[in-house]
């Protein structure tokens, strides 16, 4: 298992994705900026996708139809791919039966807003995979999502308390996560210690629940009652 320190149910996908987002988002953004808008070309025989001259080895995670709306993940797929192109949905298929993840281990399923290509591909490479990125391939009848099994190591460095803020902050935006596990998970994968106070509130007393993590000048990250980030994380600098 990996990011998943601070999930208390593997069976549920909520968590698992909240743990493995923020890693993702960093990693998949680096990424972004090393292919750019190049064209892509994919080998499954040889397990290979090619941009431009840039070429990088490749596992088949699964893959979303347009025409059905459905996902399939690679380890039910039929269209003879070799064992090598599908080995690591085999391993999310173990995971997912392991920990009870029925979204690893059910062979496919109809797309909605969480289980979709993408949250799907986030949540295989941050968890069960190591040192991964995934591409989605586009086509006519909806889009084939692999796994990079060679990225660049810079793709996995350490980033700055800005870029964490800065991610940070995209992600609770616009996705559906439990923001403390976020958090703790994304500032493990990031290498960042912190120290977590937690007091209960009284009658003379207000509750306090936040995170201190140690940058090179210290984030304090302050949660309400239902643990959600409380105010701005950009203002959390201090």
């Amino acid at each position: 298992m990996r990011n998943l320190r601070y999930v208390s149910d593997l069976s549920d996908f909520h968590q698992v994705f909240s743990a493995t987002l923020g890693k993702m988002a960093a990693v998949q953004g680096r990424f972004a900026d090393i292919v750019g808008n190049l064209d892509w070309n994919v080998d499954f025989d040889r397990c290979e996708i090619a941009f431009g001259d840039q070429i990088y080895k490749i596992q088949f995670i699964g893959s979303e139809s347009n025409v059905s709306d459905t996902w399939l993940w690679g380890f039910a797929n039929q269209s003879g791919l070799s064992p090598e192109a599908t080995a690591f949905s085999h391993e999310i298929l173990r995971a997912g039966r392991e920990w009870g993840l029925q979204a690893f281990s059910k062979p496919g399923f109809e797309l909605d807003e969480m289980l979709n290509g993408h949250n799907l591909s986030i949540a295989a490479c941050g968890a069960v995979g190591e040192n991964l990125c995934y591409y989605g391939c586009r086509h006519d009848k909806g889009c084939a999502f692999v796994a990079i099994t060679d990225a660049p190591d810079l793709l996995f460095e350490p980033l700055s308390a800005h870029e964490f803020v800065k991610i940070s902050s995209g992600c609770i935006q616009n996705h559906d996560v439990d923001h403390k596990i976020f958090i703790k998970s994304f500032l493990e994968f990031n290498g960042v210690k912190f120290d977590e106070n937690v007091e209960k509130g009284g009658f003379f007393k207000k509750a306090k629940d936040e995170i201190v993590a140690k940058f090179d000048k210290e984030l304090l990250i302050k949660f309400d009652d239902k643990g959600r980030i409380l105010g701005s994380l950009s203002k959390a600098m201090g």
